[in-house]
């Protein structure tokens, strides 16, 4: 009986402490729920979330739940930065408006620049609160420069063949982003890269403008919002710095101006034989600004110099707005005056005592010497005074009569050519023309010519040639080679042809200050 009750007992136990557990098991996580499965094919039930009385926090966003996932990656602050930088400075600014300020000494200047691919206009203020000049650059197709439109003081627009002004470009493509590094919401340029930030961005030399600091900002679509440098220069602080607005947007049209061609002409009587060029008979000014004369604005027509008779030559010129200029100019070829023939050695001899003559250069510039006095003329006006003696050159300005004590050029002279001895020269297969090649003479006379190139002339390869006509010079070419510097290896050749004319009736007026400058 005892015993009975001892294990009755121990199974009331045993019951107790199992009814205890089971009671406990709703405050006890299963493991399912703390994410260790031990039976995977009989997942637990997941639990419906609990209503609240009170509206929950919301919440973050989650990263992603697999970052090995290709498409997702993961994308960090730097590479993000980088990203943008790179997409900030590969946009085209053709379209764009650039206000450029430069703080200077305490001194703010500042230029306002629009761009639209094919003009550019300019406003420029020199702080002293007065836009005072006005520029529009045209472009051609190639970007290249090609017209300066500007504002006179009398409110007019005018074009200048003198590009005295660039516009500055934004145009980054020399960079990459690995060359900026960022900071506090600034990328700055990296130090190697400095100075080529200043002369391409600013267009200034680090010579004048040590450069500090270098620093672009953008806005929220990766546009250039500003582009900031600082230099020092000659211990002074200054400040360069670009704000860029209306990017896409900006408009320039070109402005409504006054052109006026002139073209002027001289008619010309010459003997059978005798040389001329067409070009220097003809004078273009446009808004009062000499134009070069080029040979493909000439029609010669049947111009023949070698028959007698009367000729009409004609120019065309198109002007910057498209409109058609032209004239003609009448050429008379006579017979020569004298039935004698004169040997080459007479002609040439004759040469020695022709002091007045006038040589036109292909490139139709044309100079005229009396005695010992060359003037060089270039459209129809007198440039400069040049004077030769005891075998040197000086050179008068004609305006400023500045006298130019070192003064190199090459420059005709017949009293140098004529310095070599007629016996020198011998006939080419060409009908009355005369060459004289590689002699110590003609060395000496080049050396004389072009001596701006000194002993850097290859003496080995000089040559002049005279063609005659009517018993006269009518024709003097020259010919040589030299060296750029003295250490360069290959030579460069040189031919200069002038045309002979007026032979004993050039007339040139040399100041009285001049002739005792130089005497």
């Amino acid at each position: 009986m005892k015993k009975i009750t001892k294990f009755f007992i121990a199974v009331i136990t045993v019951t107790s402490i199992l009814l205890l557990c089971t009671a406990c098991t709703d405050n006890i996580a299963t493991p399912d729920e703390k994410g260790d499965i031990e039976n995977p094919s009989e997942p637990s039930e997941p639990t419906p979330p609990n209503e609240s009385t009170e509206p929950s926090e919301p919440t973050p966003p989650t990263e992603p739940t697999n970052p090995s996932d290709p498409e997702n990656p993961p994308v960090d602050e730097a590479t993000i930065r980088k990203n943008n930088i790179a997409a900030a400075i590969a946009k085209n600014y053709d379209n764009d408006t650039v206000l450029y300020k430069q703080t200077e000494e305490g001194i703010t200047k500042s230029d306002l620049y629009k761009n639209d691919g094919d003009f550019s206009y300019i406003k420029w203020d020199r702080g002293n609160g007065v836009d005072f000049l006005e520029y529009i650059y045209e472009f051609d197709s190639d970007g290249y420069l090609k017209i300066k439109y500007y504002k006179n003081i009398e409110d007019k627009w005018v074009i200048s063949d003198d590009p005295e002004y660039y516009v500055k470009f934004i145009d980054l493509s020399v960079f990459t982003a690995d060359d900026f590094r960022y900071l506090e919401g600034k990328y700055f340029i990296k130090p190697d890269k400095l100075e080529l930030a200043m002369s391409h961005i600013f267009k200034v030399s680090s010579v004048t403008y040590v450069p500090d600091e270098v620093n672009i900002t953008l806005d929220e679509n990766n546009v250039i919002k500003t582009i900031y440098a600082k230099t020092l220069s000659y211990g002074e602080e200054n400040i360069f710095e670009m704000e860029i607005s209306d990017v896409g947007s900006t408009v320039v049209t070109t402005p409504e101006y006054e052109n006026i061609v002139t073209i002027t002409h001289t008619d010309k009587t010459v003997t059978v034989g005798e040389s001329i060029v067409v070009s220097t008979l003809f004078n273009i000014t446009e808004q009062g600004e000499n134009k070069e004369i080029k040979e493909e604005m000439i029609n010669e027509g049947n111009l023949n110099l070698n028959e007698p008779g009367v000729y009409t030559v004609t120019i065309t010129y198109v002007s910057r707005d498209k409109k058609t200029y032209s004239d003609a100019a009448t050429i008379t070829v006579k017979k020569a005056e004298t039935e004698v023939n004169l040997t080459f050695e007479q002609i040439f001899a004759a040469a020695k005592t022709q002091a007045n003559l006038t040589f036109t250069a292909k490139d139709g510039k044309i100079y005229k010497q009396a005695g010992d006095t060359v003037v060089l003329e270039s459209n129809g006006a007198a440039t400069m005074y040049v004077f030769y003696k005891d075998g040197g050159r000086k050179a008068v300005n004609g305006n400023t009569l500045y006298l130019n004590e070192n003064y190199k050029a090459a420059m005709p002279n017949i009293k140098e050519i004529t310095e070599i001895a007629v016996s020198e020269f011998t006939a080419t297969e060409e009908s009355n023309v005369y060459e004289v090649k590689n002699s110590a003479a003609v060395v000496a006379f080049i050396k004389k010519y072009a001596p701006q190139f000194g002993d850097r002339i290859n003496e080995e390869n000089c040559s002049v040639k005279i063609k005659i006509a009517n018993n006269k010079i009518t024709e003097i070419t020259v010919s040589y080679e030299y060296k750029m510097t003295a250490n360069a290896k290959k030579y460069t050749a040189k031919t200069d042809v002038y045309s002979v004319s007026d032979c004993g009736t050039t007339v040139i007026n040399v100041p009285d200050e001049v002739t005792a400058k130089v005497n």
